[in-house]
């Protein structure tokens, strides 16, 4: 199992992470989805293109103009641990959307970094940890 995961699981273990991720997207999805706003809640997979673990993947983009937000992750591994992380994006506006890149210290687990561009519907991106990198795909929560 990749270190990036196995912080989620002790962040999830040692606080009550995953009830604020809980918490944040049963707002989320409650609200309506403004046009042409990434904000919301999202929903989809990852995958580790180093040994091929994989889970599903959910994300609360919170409301806000500001070119940095932080975004909270929840991910699942191996059908029975999850995890979440919120982790400061820099946005960057687009024609279509926007890209943006990420950058989270993880302590002792290294670093996480991330890269990606989200439309109205699709939040494509690719990752990188000590020791592993991947990719997760995202659609917005109908």
């Amino acid at each position: 199992m990749n270190r990036f995961f196995l912080l989620l699981l002790a962040t999830v273990c040692l606080s009550s992470c995953g009830t604020a991720f809980r918490k944040e997207w049963n707002a989320a999805k409650a609200k309506p989805v403004q046009s042409g706003s990434i904000e919301g809640a999202w929903e989809g997979s990852w995958r580790s293109e180093v040994n091929g673990h994989n889970g599903k993947l959910r994300c609360v983009i919170p409301p806000s103009t500001a070119s940095t937000r932080e975004f909270h992750y929840h991910a699942t591994w191996a059908k029975v641990f999850s995890g979440s992380m919120k982790a400061p994006h820099t946005l960057k506006p687009q024609a279509k959307g926007v890209t943006f890149t990420a950058q989270h210290d993880l302590g002792s687990f290294g670093q996480f970094s991330a890269q990606g561009t989200i439309t109205d519907q699709k939040f494509s991106a690719t990752y990188q940890a000590v020791g592993d990198h991947g990719v997760f795909e995202l659609q917005r929560l109908k």
